[in-house]
């Protein structure tokens, strides 16, 4: 999806003010497997997980281009076309955005109650996992590169 924006004059973007809490998967794996050992006291109970930056889908998306590499300007939408937005996305392969989508940004994504905290996790923050997120680790991104060599 990143590929199919890189070369926009500008980015549009639907609901670019709604408020989220991106957390790394390797601390909610973490968090998965403390809670399902047979003696863990927090298994019956569930935990609301979320990273420890509050950030607006236009702060991550542009984030996200930058670690990428992309300094296209982000436009935030009026809700009227953001809704056109989802809606002919949803048509597209792979169905980059839906107005399910456009729907849930109506609701910040963010926590009341600290879930890692009463596990005892101390999350990751967003942008120091981009680069891995994007790109692979620095081992996986070497062997990329000499298997492009043997071509």
């Amino acid at each position: 999806q990143a590929g199919e924006a890189a070369d926009q004059a500008v980015l549009p973007l639907a609901r670019a003010n709604a408020r989220l809490a991106p957390t790394w998967v390797g601390d909610v794996a973490e968090a998965i497997a403390r809670c399902v050992r047979d003696d863990h006291p927090a298994r019956l109970r569930s935990f609301e997980l979320y990273g420890p930056e509050v950030l607006t889908l236009g702060e991550i998306v542009h984030a996200i281009r930058a670690a990428a590499g992309l300094r296209t300007p982000i436009i935030p939408l009026p809700d009227g076309l953001g809704r056109v937005q989802a809606q002919l996305a949803g048509l597209l392969p792979g169905t980059p955005f839906s107005l399910d989508n456009f729907r849930s940004l109506r609701t910040d994504s963010v926590g009341k109650v600290d879930g890692y905290a009463a596990l005892g996790i101390v999350p990751q923050p967003f942008t120091p996992w981009l680069p891995t997120l994007l790109h692979g680790p620095v081992r996986q991104r070497r062997l990329d590169g000499a298997r492009k060599l043997q071509r």
